[in-house]
């Protein structure tokens, strides 16, 4: 326990609201940090796992829509549609799913969200001939997007 915790217990045993059910609580929480948030009943490492998994998705699923170039006729067409590709997954993932967006989705809105992005990126690797990268990539998100709704990291 550190020195502002202790003070903070004393001034809660010692204040105007000792004896009441409101100390009682703040009393529990400070023994028990695990009550404080629902998510820690689930191990640190699983959950800081998933958010690595979040982020190589995510990474994969950039190299999905830059690798669309190659569904063009060969030519400098392949080059612009992977660029586009690229630009596309960068802005619609900047709008609705970066984490400092003020138009970010929540919940299970963010879910369905990346559901579609997720597998439009696993159908583009299936489209170009990667069918075992789309299958890998497609198991791999649903995996993660069943964490993040158990663990809530939406």
């Amino acid at each position: 326990m550190t020195t502002s915790q202790r003070d903070e217990t004393f001034a809660v045993t010692r204040g105007a609201t000792s004896g009441t059910a409101a100390n009682g609580a703040i009393m529990a929480a400070m023994r028990h940090p695990a009550s404080r948030h629902p998510t820690t009943k689930h191990p640190a490492w699983l959950r800081n796992g998933n958010l690595a998994l979040a982020f190589l998705l995510e990474l994969g699923a950039l190299l999905a829509f830059a690798a669309a170039g190659a569904l063009v006729p060969e030519g400098w067409l392949q080059l612009v549609a992977g660029i586009l590709g690229a630009a596309l997954f960068v802005l619609v993932w900047a709008i609705w799913a970066a984490p400092r967006s003020k138009r970010r989705l929540r919940g299970m809105r963010l879910i369905a969200f990346k559901i579609a992005v997720f597998g439009v990126a696993a159908l583009i690797l299936l489209l170009i001939g990667q069918p075992l990268w789309a299958a890998v990539f497609a198991v791999l998100a649903a995996i993660h997007l069943g964490l993040a709704v158990q663990f809530r990291q939406t």
